[in-house]
């Protein structure tokens, strides 16, 4: 029956620092959830392991913070999405307002939506949580008994490539913290956060048995790459949380030259990537203590750039209200080089992972953000960083020091222990003592994190020099389709497309950075009668490329041709090593090309690689290129190729046709000199053989 019991303890966060030993506290039970249609059917599927952290204010104006468990026996309503094409959201509600110790108002709501009108993906889009302060859970609580309500909303959690043919849950074994904002309204300073352990979702197209489809799992699950050695006789031991990463600090000058931004923090980079063969493993490496610093500050926005080995980077963006400010943006660069990513399926190939709108760190203005314990983050769809020791303060810095800090849940959270048959509970605090080392480390795999040492001790290791960027591979070719109004194809375009654009960098010295567009970019564009169009977007939209076609208006003898291009970009340091102006988002066009000319009745076909010169600093590398911006038959198919082979073929055969008489002119008056010449020697030589036969 105990094993039953929702139990409130303190779950401490992995510290990977010298001094701090693993935690034993367990997991709290996974919860198994489901909601049921109107024939009974099961048609949301939900299985959860998840911690509450709630921040409330005391009688004193003091603040403190309740750790409390999802309980497995939890009561469960909510609603489903009825057909792949009606409607869009599915909800769950969890509640376990008469669970002991409980006895009051809380519970979770979950709603997850799906792209219409055909779904190819779901995602968790927000989460609200309400709990009431009774005294037994939050003593001397200064709004006792009051119910609050945290939202996070406009979010994409869980994102899970998923179709009514092939549908899929999303499955996650690694922790995943996520912070909800104070939608109640008393006007108290309080945070929530919900940190999911494990999580296993099927909001959508649940089959008839009532059972999880095949999984997509979080980049997180995979293992990670570094393989034993093949002498090695010892199994291989992952990287833990009891291994130290180096702490570095950080900060950004104004232009004033005062200090403006201050951070220290230690960062575990884990990448997921696939290997030859297309089995999937996790990349691992640390930030450097001692990389390059960029970044901006201004009023209400600063910007922190981390770089190191020229092709890998960390952005941290925070925004200000002028009451409080926010971590809303992170950026993660990085090159699949052989070292850190061995065995990649496309080596050396660059990418970007970004997470937008987020709300994180929540600090009031005038103050550090501070939290010791290991937060984990994850960017975009492959990239969790793992950061401890993390001291952060992007505005208000005075003389060059941190703040009074805020410090995060994770380091406050309080340990409660429900007493059966008993009115109230007193709350334990457990104070963990941790240790800093102040070496410093050029870039490592994770297998050579520094073993835990005392403070100030050397690495007992020899580092090796950064490796030198690897040569920017060729671009991949891409099939892109343009569709009409009506659904019916209308511009068609195989090509992979690469740019090289010259940039300032730190040292003053010019330097050319080099991005390929994705195969997978994303598609869109229009089409008219003489002008049709191209755009191409990636990495999470911050860069984008048009391209402009248009034809003669005589459609039976006239030509198209490339007229515009425009680029969209963002000086990314995994693009642009040691930019001086990392993450700045620049433009350029060209509104007067004249490339790729074909007969309006033919596709454009190039193997070859074609440069394009958009301005003098932007170049553009167009290889395997086949398309037809125009007159697109039903079938959705190419026309008959006009090879740019074949165009320079016909220009040698214009060319000596235009000089065809010319040659034979120059070749009858050579004949004619040499003739006369050999008819004048011949002549000269007569007598002397004449005179030899007598």
């Amino acid at each position: 029956m105990l094993g039953l019991l929702a139990r409130l303890v303190l779950l401490a966060g992995s510290i990977g620092t010298a001094s701090c030993e693993a935690t034993s506290d367990p997991l709290p039970p996974v919860g198994h959830f489901y909601v049921e249609n109107g024939r009974g059917q099961k048609c949301l599927l939900l299985d959860i392991s998840a911690t509450f952290h709630v921040e409330y204010l005391r009688t004193d104006n003091t603040t403190d913070t309740v750790s409390y468990t999802l309980p497995n026996n939890s009561y469960v309503s909510g609603t489903c999405a009825h057909g792949f094409l009606n409607e869009q959201t599915a909800v769950m509600n969890i509640s376990f307002d008469d669970i002991t110790p409980y006895m009051g108002q809380f519970g979770m709501n979950l709603t997850f939506s799906r792209n219409l009108p055909v779904m190819t993906h779901f995602w968790l889009s927000k989460v609200s949580i309400y709990y009431q302060l009774i005294p037994s859970l939050f003593p001397d609580a200064l709004h006792a008994n009051s119910t609050f309500l945290s939202v996070v909303s406009g979010i994409q959690a869980i994102k899970t490539q998923s179709t009514a043919l092939t549908p899929k849950s999303y499955l996650c074994k690694r922790e995943r913290e996520l912070t909800l904002s104070q939608a109640s309204d008393v006007n108290v300073p309080l945070r929530a956060n919900l940190t999911v352990h494990n999580i296993q979702a099927q909001p959508f197209e649940v089959g008839n048995q009532g059972t999880f489809s095949l999984p997509q799992e979080c980049p997180q699950d995979f293992v990670p790459t570094t393989e034993p050695p093949a002498t090695s006789t010892t199994p291989f031991q992952p990287a833990t949380p009891s291994l130290v990463f180096p702490v570095g600090s950080y900060s950004l000058n104004n232009s004033a030259g005062q200090v403006c931004l201050l951070a220290n923090m230690g960062v575990l980079f884990r990448v997921a990537y696939r290997v030859e063969g297309g089995k999937n493993r996790n990349a691992t490496y640390v930030l450097p203590a001692n990389c390059s610093v960029g970044g901006s500050c201004e009023d209400d926005q600063a910007t922190l750039t981390l770089m190191f080995t020229d092709t890998f980077n960390l952005s941290l963006s925070f925004y200000s209200d002028g009451k409080r400010y926010v971590l809303n943006s992170l950026v993660v660069g990085y090159q699949r080089n052989a070292r850190f990513f061995p065995n990649a399926q496309d080596p050396n190939t660059s990418d970007i992972q970004l997470e937008n709108d987020l709300s994180l760190l929540d600090t009031e203005l005038g103050k550090s953000y501070r939290c010791d314990s290991q937060r984990n983050f994850t960017v975009g769809q492959t990239v969790t960083l793992e950061i401890v020791e993390m001291q952060v303060q992007p505005f208000g810095v005075k003389d060059g020091r941190f703040s009074e800090s805020s410090r995060c849940p994770q380091d406050l959270r309080t340990t409660m222990y429900p007493v059966l048959n008993a009115t109230t509970t007193i709350p334990t605090r457990v104070t963990t003592t941790m240790q800093t080392t102040d070496a410093t480390d050029t870039l490592a795999p994770a297998t050579t994190i520094l073993p835990s040492s005392p403070p100030h001790s050397t690495p007992p290791y020899t580092t090796t020099q950064p490796p030198t960027p690897s040569k920017p591979t060729k671009p991949l070719q891409g099939h892109y389709v343009v569709k009409n109004s009506t659904g019916q194809v209308c511009l068609l375009a195989n090509m992979g497309v690469q740019f090289i654009v010259e940039y300032v960098k730190q040292d003053a010295e010019l330097g050319q950075g080099v991005f390929n567009v994705p195969a997978s970019a994303n598609v869109s564009g229009a089409c008219q009668n003489n002008v049709s169009s191209l755009t191409l977007e990636f990495y999470n939209a911050t860069f984008c490329v048009t391209f402009t076609f248009v034809q003669s208006i005589d459609r039976r003898s006239g030509r198209y041709r490339l007229a515009s291009a425009e680029l969209a970009y963002t000086e990314f340091p995994v693009f642009f090593p040691q930019t001086i102006a990392p993450n700045q988002q620049r433009r350029v066009e060209n509104m007067t090309l004249n490339v790729f000319s074909t007969d309006v009745r033919k596709s454009y076909k190039c193997l070859a690689d074609v440069n394009v010169t958009v301005t003098k600093e932007v170049t553009m590398l167009v290889r395997q290129v086949q398309l037809q911006p125009f007159h697109v038959d039903k079938s959705g198919t190419f026309f008959t190729a006009e090879d740019c082979a074949q165009t320079g073929y016909i220009l040698i055969i214009v060319i000596l046709a235009s000089t065809l008489p010319a040659t034979v002119l120059v070749i009858a008056t050579i004949s004619c000199i040499c003739w006369r010449r050999r008819r004048q020697t011949e002549a000269e030589k007569e007598p002397f053989f004449k005179n030899f036969i007598e």
